[in-house]
């Protein structure tokens, strides 16, 4: 059941994660910086980046596409025809609905969480580009772990698994109680753990879902929708957060909850292909 294709895209997303996270951790080191400095240092390890990417070259596994694969436009809408990758598919656009929106509200959450904890503590230490570094690396580690958990267990329960914990901690953190100041912060760290671990995942097993020559207009046209879908949450929740507070964060909920019954089929398909094969070892 195991695929070492869902490792490998867990430690690329872990890294894109970790890429992601390194501006607040590039502002955490120098807190005195201005936002001026801390955009060109990152800007400077992205042309590093790409340089390696430049030098490094293709990979030796590139499969050449013939001009009549490259010309069929129509294929790229064709692949939600095909039940598995269409399960997989929702379940992904659930994931990215609840994924970015996390993150850009991350910062809100952190000051709110850092005025609450001096209210008590005035003299606490700490800043909010630390607890952002933190919340956001932790993705980090949840796709390296869930890369690993690939290799023993199908990609579509680790994926399944990540996205209900990353529902739950969405659901919770709006019902801690103000002063529970390290419940609150252990939760942030939990979900950025979760909210991201089940991306590469998905991934994997769309990939996985269409014919081998399909795959990069299949993921291209998943990642596509994906990010339009993230850009829809991002503007709700930017937009009521001042109003309605940590509540606010249960519009991301849809995300999880309509991810996990998109794929619920495929889940379902998976655990008695599980049932069937141990059967078979009997």
């Amino acid at each position: 059941m195991g695929s070492k294709f869902g490792a490998a895209l867990g430690l690329l997303v872990g890294m894109l994660t970790l890429g992601t996270a390194l501006p607040h951790g590039i502002r955490a080191l120098g807190a005195s910086l201005s936002w001026q400095v801390v955009i060109q240092a990152s800007s400077i390890l992205a042309v590093v980046g790409a340089a390696l990417v430049y030098f490094l070259g293709d990979g030796p596994y590139l499969e050449k596409t013939s001009a009549h694969h490259a010309n069929s436009f129509g294929r790229v809408f064709r692949v939600f025809q095909i039940p598995d990758f269409r399960a997989a598919a929702l379940g992904y656009f659930g994931h990215m609905w609840e994924l970015c929106a996390f993150w850009a509200v991350l910062p809100w959450l952190t000051a709110q969480l850092l005025f609450d904890a001096r209210q008590l503590h005035p003299d606490l230490p700490g800043s909010v580009a630390v607890i952002i570094f933190l919340g956001i690396s932790a993705g980090f580690l949840g796709c390296i772990r869930g890369g690993s958990l690939s290799r023993k267990f199908d990609s579509v329960f680790v994926a399944a698994f990540a996205l209900l914990a990353s529902g739950t901690m969405c659901l919770m953190y709006p019902l801690l109680a103000q002063d529970s100041l390290g419940l609150r912060f252990a939760v942030l760290l939990v979900w950025g753990y979760f909210v991201v671990a089940d991306s590469p995942q998905f991934s994997s097993v769309s990939a996985r879902s269409c014919p081998p020559e399909w795959v990069g207009s299949a993921l291209a046209i998943q990642n596509s929708i994906g990010f339009f879908i993230t850009i829809v949450s991002i503007t709700l929740i930017l937009g009521v957060i001042e109003v309605l507070g940590s509540k606010a964060l249960w519009l991301l909920l849809p995300g999880p909850v309509l991810g996990l019954l998109g794929l619920w089929p495929l889940l379902k398909k998976t655990m008695a292909s599980g049932v069937q094969a141990g059967n078979g070892n009997n």
